[in-house]
C-alpha cells in the first residue's frame, strides 16, 4: 500500500511539473557551457497575414541551409515530437518550426475561420520565408511538408519554385478523396479478417464517399490507428508520445491540450477543401528537386497512391525513398534513418 502511495505523489508531483513548466529554448553550448559562435535558438512570434504566430530557429551554424518544417493536420503541431527525434538536423540545418495559424502556439480565438483557407495557408509561408531569407541572407530554403504539411509544400514550391531549394515529402498528400477510399478498404479488410464486431458496425455506418464526412473520417481514423495504419505494428502511440513532446524545453501542458484539441477546429473547418483538391490535376510538375520519404505501410494518407503520384509528377530530379518499417511517420518511426536520408539531399545537391 505505501509503494502505491508513493507512486501515486510522484505521478502527481511529474502532472504538477508539467503543469507549471516555463518552456524557452535553451541556447547551444560548448564544452566550456559557453554559447556557440553563429548559432542560433530563438522563439519568435511575427505577424503573418496580419495573425501572430509561432515560430521556432535552431540552427548550430547560421551559415548552413534553412529547412523549414509544415506540420501535419491542419492543426497538429508536431514540433515537440520533431525536436525530440530529429533534433540531429540542427547540425546541419537552421530548423524552422512554425505553428501555423490556428495550430498550438499560434492557437487564437480571434482568428477568422474564413481565413482558414489554403491559399492563406500559403500566403502565410510566403511571408514567413521572406523573413527567413532576410534574416539569414538566404536565396532559397527546403521545405519538409509531413501529411496536410505536404500539401501545403508541394502547392507552394509550384508557386514560388525560386524560395526552394528542394521540396521534401512525408506521409505524401497526392489525392484526399481516393486516399480515404483506400484507408476505408484497408480498415474494413483488417475489421473483417480479426472479425471485430465493434469495428465493423461503426464502419459500415460511414456515409459514402469515404471521407466527405469530417466526423466519419474520425471514426475511420480510430480504427486505422488500432489496425496499424498510422503508425507500423503499433496501435497505442499517442499515450507514449506524450511525454517525449512534454520532455522538450519549448512545450508544455497547456500546449500539448492545443495539440490534442485545437486540431478538430482546424480540421473542421479546413477538410471540404483539402478532401476535394487533386494534387494529380492540380501540381502535375514541379520546378524544383523533389523527395518523397514514404512510409511502405501507410494508410493514413496512402503511400501506395503518393507513389503514383511520384512517378507522374515532372521535376527537373525527383527520389523517392522507402520506409520499410514506418506507416505515416517516418520521421518519428526511423528517426536515424529520416535524418540522416534529410541530410544526404543537401550534401548530394552540393550545400
Amino acid at each position: 500500500m505505501i509503494i502505491e502511495i508513493i507512486i501515486f505523489l510522484i505521478l502527481i508531483f511529474i502532472v504538477f511539473l508539467w503543469v507549471t513548466k516555463k518552456t524557452s529554448t535553451k541556447p547551444f553550448v560548448d564544452s566550456k557551457g559557453e554559447k556557440v559562435k553563429d548559432s542560433v535558438a530563438d522563439e519568435v512570434y511575427l505577424k503573418l497575414g496580419g495573425v501572430k504566430q509561432w515560430v521556432l530557429l535552431r540552427g548550430r551554424n547560421i551559415n548552413n541551409p534553412i529547412l523549414i518544417f509544415l506540420h501535419g493536420g491542419p492543426g497538429i503541431s508536431e514540433h515537440g515530437l520533431f525536436r525530440y527525434y530529429n533534433k540531429e538536423l540542427e547540425k546541419d540545418f537552421i530548423v524552422v518550426g512554425w505553428d501555423q495559424r490556428g495550430c498550438g502556439k499560434s492557437y487564437s480565438k480571434s482568428i477568422s475561420p474564413q481565413s482558414m483557407k489554403i491559399d492563406t495557408f500559403v500566403s502565410d509561408l510566403h511571408e514567413l520565408v521572406q523573413y527567413l531569407k532576410k534574416r539569414f541572407g538566404k536565396d532559397k530554403v527546403y521545405l519538409l511538408g509531413k501529411s496536410w504539411g505536404s500539401m501545403l509544400g508541394t502547392i507552394y514550391a509550384s508557386r514560388y519554385p525560386d524560395d526552394v531549394a528542394a521540396y521534401i515529402g512525408t506521409g505524401q498528400v497526392a489525392d484526399p478523396r481516393e486516399s480515404e477510399r483506400l484507408g476505408y478498404e484497408f480498415t474494413l479488410e483488417e475489421a473483417e479478417s480479426r472479425n471485430n464486431k465493434k469495428a465493423l458496425a461503426e464502419l459500415e455506418n460511414i456515409k459514402f464517399p469515404p471521407g466527405s464526412n469530417i466526423k466519419d473520417v474520425g471514426v475511420e481514423r480510430k480504427w486505422l490507428t488500432k489496425f496499424g495504419g498510422s503508425v507500423y505494428g503499433k496501435t497505442g502511440y499517442l499515450m507514449s508520445w506524450v511525454p517525449k513532446t512534454l520532455s522538450v524545453d519549448e512545450y508544455a501542458w497547456p500546449d500539448l491540450m492545443k495539440f490534442l484539441f485545437v486540431e478538430n477546429m482546424a480540421s473542421k473547418m479546413m477538410w471540404p477543401e483539402i478532401f476535394n483538391t487533386n494534387l494529380f490535376k492540380q501540381v502535375s510538375k514541379l520546378e524544383v528537386p523533389v523527395y518523397f520519404l514514404l512510409g511502405r505501410h501507410d494508410h493514413q494518407v496512402s503511400s501506395k497512391l503518393a507513389a503514383e503520384y511520384f512517378e507522374v509528377l515532372d521535376a527537373p530530379k525527383k527520389e523517392l525513398i522507402w520506409f520499410e518499417y514506418s506507416a505515416h511517420n517516418p520521421p518519428f518511426e526511423e528517426a536515424e534513418k529520416f535524418n540522416d536520408v534529410v541530410k544526404n539531399i543537401v550534401k548530394n545537391r552540393g550545400q
